[in-house]
């Protein structure tokens, strides 16, 4: 009983900590999908169990835990800083927010910096040299922290990617006109007191006298192994901390884009490529629209649902200006992956490159067209596809003014930047939206939810309502440049699919996640002008395909005749070469033969 009583306050403990860091995670977070929550769940486990195990063995030591304030304050100062920067000008329009690793590493450090403080008392005996050191690494702790919230302050959002990259970029002299600029002789001077204040603070707090410390052999080895551990566990969760994955995420697009930079330059003034000789009378418009998470296997266009989540696709397959392509698939169940082949000359049958390829935007451009790009997806964070997004001569990103907005952005926001195309010119416009990336629900406006049956699966019933919102914003965008812009092709298809029904993994996790819709449109005129092209693109109608092969298919639809576009490659070609047994999924791993169940229910 007696052993059940000690036992009790550290538990008791233990889950108080463990409600603070997850409820604090909770607080700052939105739009976090159920299995996510399930994960964290047990992710602020450990954490909770490391707090408590330093605070134990600081007590166990014959300390007061009043000494503990200094490691207290800056673990606190990690765990709110940048999800706090991040949830203030966020939490009112963004649809996901879900930044947990700042709160993990807090309490890692807190475990840290405590076993380090109680070994370096155990073995230097002089608290004077112990708090010196300690107090150094509270500080250089410190300065993420602080300057974090110095850009807060200045900017009103946390340290971004685009922040980051134009740090990377500076020169000294750049460097030096800005902090001048910003900061000034003054500002300097502050932040430096203001360092010098912190360090005098902690090395007060840290210096202290004690009695002999009571730490046993057993005691003594428990701090090593948890200082090594937490210690691991921090190095290992730093990067991705928020203002470290702003500064990884730049460093890698920069490294990209030098690659895909040099090499573009070159191959885009070798490029020749030859326009059809039949043109529309007036100038014309072809749109290529990139969906997201789309399954064909749900849709009401392409087999009998419950719900009809895609009237206007399949009331228009029917009509004899729309082609409905029943046996697309994606190459792989990743964005990035899947749209770095998509867009280029790069797909699962060559060896190309991505940074050595062309992209369907140079294709349009050296055909006459004025290349534009439209997307409701992040701006950094699928790398390759921005590095192709920004050859375009425009290109717009919706989130590039998602801060300080109290309504939330949906695809159709998208449609207003067509009033921006000139109908005097040639138009190749790409959309890229987030049509029904998880989570569902947060992909539509909520007054636009077509169902709610509160006895259905939700999942099921928020992806119908996205793959409804799409059908709609497609709907739309084809009136718009059809009246304004002399619409001649639009072409759907999804990067991947996706199955509300399990849950999703980034690799191979059944056919159903593949199996994406691929829809055409093509003008009465431009029907005439290409007819052979027209009787390839409906011959082609039960062909199978998989979708790093849009570069070609694309292409073909331009009429265009060029070295870097191969017709065995395209839908649009009466010389397509692929059979089901030759196309490939999973970046080549596994064959569109073994999806032998793709017509069941």
């Amino acid at each position: 009983m007696n052993k059940l009583r000690s036992v009790f306050p550290t538990v008791c403990l233990m889950l108080l900590v463990y409600l603070f860091l997850f409820g604090f995670y909770r607080f700052v977070s939105t739009g976090v999908p159920d299995r996510e929550i399930y994960l964290h769940l047990r992710r602020f486990i450990p954490c909770a169990l490391a707090v408590v195990f330093a605070l134990r063995l600081w007590q166990q030591a014959g300390l007061s835990l009043r000494r503990l304030w200094t490691h207290a304050a800056v673990s606190l100062f990690w765990m709110f800083t940048y999800p706090l920067c991040y949830w203030i000008p966020y939490h009112l329009s963004a649809n996901t927010i879900n930044n947990f690793y700042d709160i993990i590493i807090a309490a890692y450090l807190f475990c840290f910096t405590v076993c380090l403080h109680l070994l370096l008392l155990r073995f230097l005996k002089n608290s004077s040299v112990t708090a010196g050191i300690i107090s150094v690494l509270q500080v250089l702790l410190m300065v993420l922290p602080v300057t974090q919230l110095w850009y807060y302050a200045n900017y009103g959002t946390p340290v971004s990617p685009a922040a980051c990259m134009a740090l990377l970029q500076t020169n000294a002299g750049e460097a030096r006109e800005y902090v001048m600029q910003n900061i000034g002789y003054g500002g300097g001077a502050c932040i430096l007191l203001l360092f010098i204040c912190l360090a005098v603070l902690f090395f007060k707090g840290n210096r202290w006298h004690h009695a002999a410390l009571q730490l046993g052999k057993k005691s003594l080895l428990a701090v090593t192994v948890v200082l090594l551990a937490t210690g691991y566990y921090s190095a290992k969760t730093f990067r991705n901390t928020g203002a470290l994955h702003a500064l990884n995420s730049a460093r890698d697009y920069l490294s990209s884009a030098a690659l895909f930079n040099d090499f573009h330059e070159k191959n885009l003034a070798n490029l020749q490529v030859i326009p059809p000789a039949a043109k529309p009378e007036k100038p014309s418009t072809v749109i290529l629209v990139i969906g997201e998470s789309a399954s064909r296997h749900f849709m009401s266009a392409y087999r009998n649902t419950e719900r009809d989540n895609s009237p206007w696709m399949r009331a228009s397959s029917v009509k004899n200006d729309y082609i409905l392509f029943r046996h697309a698939y994606a190459s792989c169940a990743r964005t990035v992956a899947v749209l770095e082949r998509a867009l280029t000359e790069k797909n699962q049958y060559n060896t190309k490159e991505f940074h050595k390829s062309l992209s369907i935007l140079d294709l349009a451009r050296k055909a006459g067209y004025e290349t534009w790009w439209f997307s409701n997806q992040p701006t950094v964070t699928d790398t390759p596809i921005v590095l192709v997004a920004k050859t375009a001569d425009h290109s717009y990103w919706l989130d590039d003014t998602l801060a300080g907005t109290s309504e939330k952005i949906y695809d159709g926001d998208l449609i207003a930047y067509l009033k921006q195309v000139d109908p005097a010119k040639n138009n190749f416009i790409v959309f890229h939206i987030m049509g029904s990336h998880e989570t569902y629900g947060s992909r539509y406006p909520q007054e636009f939810a077509r169902w709610n049956d509160a006895n259905a699966n939700r999942n099921v019933i928020e992806y119908d309502n996205s793959l409804a919102y799409t059908d709609k914003f497609l709907e739309d965008v084809h009136a718009y440049a059809s009246n304004h812009l002399n619409l001649q092709a639009m072409l759907y298809f999804s990067d991947h699919g996706s199955n509300p029904l399990v849950k999703r993994h980034p690799e191979f996790s059944g056919f159903i996640s593949l199996r994406i819709p691929l829809f055409l449109y093509l003008s009465p005129e431009y029907q005439k002008l290409y007819p052979e092209t027209v009787a390839a693109l409906r011959n082609h109608t039960d062909t199978y395909f998989t979708n790093d092969l849009i570069y070609e298919m694309t292409a073909g639809l331009l009429n265009i005749k060029s070295s870097h576009y191969d017709e065995s490659n395209s839908l649009a070609s009466p010389k397509y070469k692929y059979s089901r047994e030759a196309l490939k999924t999973s970046l080549g791993k596994t064959s569109l033969a073994e999806d032998t169940e793709e017509d069941k229910p």
